[in-house]
């Protein structure tokens, strides 16, 4: 299995994804230019408002904050760069990587880590967070509902909540009294996530804006009822997140996510990854999900 090459290369790896960071947080990353959009000025605007268009406004009936869908809601021209509030988290996707991989990147400062796969998770994270009680994991992967306990006990985030079913297998596990939800007035600085003997969980529910049938994710039109349901069984959402498919052009896909967020009163924006995350935090992404860029192909 590779590893990513050595300690050297990973140092000067994560150097490169935080001064592209960087960069991207102060001086934006205009997406709509036509070297990003393949030529065509116009594509990464024309598509995210097609997007939008055929995604119904929030509906009545949620006491969570709404607002209109409209693009250019951000009060600039799509032709200027986006620029974020504030630097998003760096969450290093260890998929397939082994544990001293990993270690190393601890050892660099990484704090935030990402898996798709419950099992894989188990084999490597207990031992680590024993070790080093500071980072955080985060499930970036479909999550079955005969998975959620054992999701529970490994992650602190989980980005794909998505059906009602899901919000249902949750609940049910919190009711046992062993987990509780972070409410996001909990979720400050200087907080202490280990403090409460619940030990809180985050939730961010994943989009499916590319309507793709082989992903998950709840379709955007659908995503006012599952908050609704969310908000009625208890479970705080504190985000969106998504994957734009693999050949269209992400930022019309990450601009919509941001209007869905902003029109339900959500904070948190999970998406981009090695290959478009400086788009991302261009829309105004708070988490960012890199794995080769980091680490190299995995083997």
């Amino acid at each position: 299995m590779k590893t990513g090459g050595s300690a050297g290369k990973l140092e000067a790896r994560l150097k490169a994804v935080r001064n592209a960071v960087s960069r991207s947080m102060r001086e934006g990353y205009p997406p709509h230019t036509a070297a990003a959009s393949g030529g065509d000025i116009t594509l990464g605007t024309a598509r995210s408002q097609a997007l939008i268009k055929n995604t119904p406004p929030a509906s009545g009936g949620s006491r969570l904050v709404r607002h209109s869908f409209s693009e250019g809601g951000r009060g600039e021209s799509c032709s200027e760069p986006w620029r974020p509030a504030s630097t998003p988290t760096l969450i290093a996707v260890t998929k397939s990587h082994p544990a001293e991989v990993i270690e190393e990147a601890i050892r660099l400062g990484v704090t935030d880590f990402g898996e798709n796969k419950v099992q894989e998770a188990r084999a490597k994270y207990p031992a680590l967070k024993a070790k080093y009680p500071q980072i955080r994991l985060h499930l970036i992967g479909s999550l079955q509902t005969n998975k959620v306990k054992e999701a529970l006990a490994l992650f602190e985030v989980i980005h794909t909540v998505d059906r009602p079913g899901l919000v249902d297998a949750i609940m049910k596990e919190v009711a046992r009294g062993t987990w509780c939800v972070m409410r996001e007035e909990q979720h400050a600085p200087g907080n202490n996530q280990t403090a409460t003997p619940h030990l809180p969980r985050r939730f961010l529910i994943q989009v499916n804006t590319g309507r793709e049938p082989q992903k998950g994710g709840v379709l955007p039109e659908d995503l006012s009822a599952l908050l609704d349901y969310c908000q009625k069984k208890g479970l705080p959402i504190a985000g969106l997140m998504c994957i734009p498919p693999q050949h269209e052009p992400p930022a019309p896909h990450f601009i919509l996510l941001r209007q869905l967020a902003a029109g339900h009163g959500l904070r948190e924006l999970s998406m981009g990854m090695s290959g478009d995350y400086e788009e991302a935090i261009a829309e105004g992404a708070t988490m960012v999900r890199i794995g080769t860029a980091l680490f190299g192909e995995r083997g």
